[in-house]
């Protein structure tokens, strides 16, 4: 019996795809913060408000999903962390 991983490598592709772009939305922020700032009437304090809001969640999901990874492997992770 074949593994999913060699059944269907195109959806492991498009997987990895999609975790490395939500993983890279923090450091993106620069480009964003801009058009967040004009199209919300953001000063920039209440904008870097909002980048120290997504850090600090990206830290807190980067510790859940290390915490299932060690439990429940990588496939868990990814699916949830």
């Amino acid at each position: 019996m074949q593994s999913f991983t060699a059944k269907h490598p195109w959806a492991v592709l498009a997987a990895g795809a999609v975790i490395q772009v939500l993983t890279g939305i923090p450091a993106a922020w620069g480009a964003f913060q801009q058009p967040v700032m004009e199209e919300y009437g953001f000063s920039e304090a209440q904008a870097s408000e909002a980048f120290a809001v997504l850090i600090a969640a990206f830290g807190v999901g980067c510790l859940v999903g290390g915490f299932l990874q060690d439990r429940r492997g990588p496939r868990c992770a990814a699916l949830w962390g």
